[in-house]
């Protein structure tokens, strides 16, 4: 039976289309299986005390540093130490990196752009950009009130991963600061 408190926060930090998708909000596995390999997220600055404070775990039982500079979690039997029973053990307070997604962050000439992957969702989904989901991604990066230093180690780590798989260009990325 499914908890109710863990129900309202999917639904509250979930896309729209993504509580229709048939990966059950399981879309790190799904792509990793089905489409290729996905490095364990990055964490940004404070992700790590608030896995922490949710998991009563020491950040250094979930998170290493990268060769990129980035804090990120660490991988558990071949995916991520969180993916637990069949689910995110963490999907409350799962990093920004699987907040945002299908959406991300690329660089391009200096500049950020919000990007959307095109291949990556289940095609019974029928998945196409919406305002509403779109705005909720930038809403998820002022929550996450991140320095333009920071935003580029976050896009250095997942460039080599994701280059791969195809998106759409959306906008430029404003930051708060």
């Amino acid at each position: 039976m499914n908890d109710p408190s863990q129900e309202s926060a999917k639904d509250k930090n979930t896309f729209k289309f993504c509580l229709q998708c048939p990966s059950a909000n399981n879309c790190c596995v799904r792509v990793r299986h089905g489409l290729g390999e996905v490095e364990s997220p990055p964490l940004l600055n404070g992700e790590e005390r608030l896995i922490a404070a949710e998991t009563g775990l020491d950040v250094s039982a979930f998170a290493e540093a990268t060769a990129a500079s980035v804090l990120a979690v660490k991988r558990g039997n071949n995916c991520c130490y969180f993916y637990k029973n069949g689910r995110c053990a963490i999907y409350a307070v799962r990093p920004f990196d699987c907040k945002i997604f299908p959406f991300d962050i690329i660089e391009h000439d200096d500049e950020f752009y919000w990007i959307v992957y095109l291949d990556l969702c289940p095609p019974e989904v029928g998945f196409s950009v919406k305002v509403g989901d779109f705005k909720a991604a930038k809403q998820f990066l002022r929550d996450a009130n991140i320095r333009r230093a920071d935003l580029a180690a976050f896009v250095r780590y997942g460039r080599e991963v994701m280059a791969p798989h195809r998106y759409k260009l959306l906008e430029p990325v404003t930051l708060a600061h």
